[in-house]
C-alpha cells in the first residue's frame, strides 16, 4: 500500500469589493482543520492581521470574511509569516492590481 499523506493549507480564492464592502473568500485545501491568520493590505496602503478560530470552518470548506473598516483590499494574504504546515504556499495570497 502507498502511504497515505495529509493535506494542509488554506488559500485565497476571492477579493470582492463590493457596494456594500469588501469580502475576503478562503478555502481549507487541507483535510485538516487550523486557525487562519489572514494578512490584508488595503488601497491607503495600511495592514490588518486577523485572526480568525479553527471554529471559522465549521460550516464547510469555504468562509467568506467580511472586512469591517470600509476599505478596499488589494492584497489578502493566509498565514504570511509561514508558521503552519502548508503542502502548497503558491494559493496563499491574491493581489488585486
Amino acid at each position: 500500500k502507498a502511504p497515505r499523506y495529509s493535506k494542509f493549507g488554506g488559500a485565497v480564492e476571492a477579493i470582492d469589493n463590493g457596494e456594500k464592502g469588501a469580502t475576503v473568500t478562503l478555502q481549507n485545501m487541507g483535510t485538516m482543520q487550523l486557525p487562519v491568520l489572514l494578512r490584508l493590505t488595503f488601497a491607503d496602503g495600511s495592514v490588518e492581521n486577523v485572526k480568525l478560530p479553527v471554529e471559522a470552518w465549521n460550516l464547510g470548506d469555504t468562509f467568506v470574511y467580511r472586512v469591517k473598516n470600509g476599505k478596499k483590499v488589494v492584497r489578502a494574504q493566509v498565514d504570511p509569516d509561514m508558521l503552519l504546515p502548508d503542502t502548497d504556499r503558491t494559493n496563499n495570497g491574491r493581489e488585486l492590481r
